[in-house]
């Protein structure tokens, strides 16, 4: 099993090995790979989700950053059983920092992913569920509350991060909203995110503060979707 160690980057190999994933996406390719899997991604994943988290936790003490599979480090296998693409492993590393009273996987936290040729960084829900998305509207229907979205969303834009989650053409019946909170109401998801073409941090232990500063410049939409989210 592999231990946490310092964080020293992703070797060139890492990003090698979910280029040649993509193209030999079988269970015989990647258990005969299985070692270089291990070595040039999940060993870095856990040094760098260790590293991180304390930053993590200067934005808020209680963001979950576990430096294990199935704690902050995805899985490598695909959950295949309702997919159309039967393809059995992700050809990227996805890392989460979570927080909130639900489960792991339906907490509003921060998105990583290693790609073979560039790195994600993101915070949101892709798609609210139906009873989140009703408390969701609520919310940017109120003046006060929606304003701070409204404010969270300019400064996400200002920094460079595109924003998702706009799906309707239609205002939703029983909303009367106008202005600069009325087309956060098209939205049945919200997210905040960059696409970064494999900056040379990657490589090296710079990797920690880079990833602190895109989370903490994205804080304030993490933080409104965290309280829209408490009970």
């Amino acid at each position: 099993m592999a231990t946490a160690v310092g964080f020293d980057g992703f070797p060139k190999e890492a990003q090698r090995f979910l280029a040649s994933l993509g193209k030999n996406n079988r269970k015989a390719w990647f258990d005969a790979h299985r070692e270089d899997y291990e070595r040039y991604l999940l060993e870095p994943a856990i040094a760098f989700v260790s590293e991180l988290g304390p930053r993590l936790r200067k934005i808020d003490p209680a963001i979950r950053a576990e430096p294990r599979i199935n704690g902050s480090i995805g899985r490598i296998n695909r959950d295949t059983r309702f997919a159309k693409d039967k393809s059995p492993y992700k050809d990227h590393l996805n890392l989460w920092f979570w927080q909130g009273p639900g489960k792991r996987g339906d907490a509003v936290g921060y998105y990583w992913a290693l790609h073979p040729s560039t790195l994600v960084l993101g915070v949101g829900f892709h798609m609210f569920e139906p009873k989140l998305l009703s408390r969701y509207r609520d919310a940017v229907a109120d003046p006060k509350r929606g304003g701070a979205l409204v404010r969270a969303v300019a400064d996400a834009r200002k920094n460079g991060y595109d924003v998702g989650g706009a799906a309707y053409k239609r205002m939703p019946s029983g909303y009367d909203v106008d202005g600069a909170r009325a087309p956060l109401l098209l939205h049945n998801g919200l997210w905040v995110g960059t696409e970064l073409r494999s900056p040379p941090e990657v490589q090296s232990p710079k990797l920690v503060e880079l990833t602190y500063q895109h989370f903490r410049r994205m804080e304030p939409v993490r933080g409104w979707l965290l309280e829209l989210t408490r009970p």
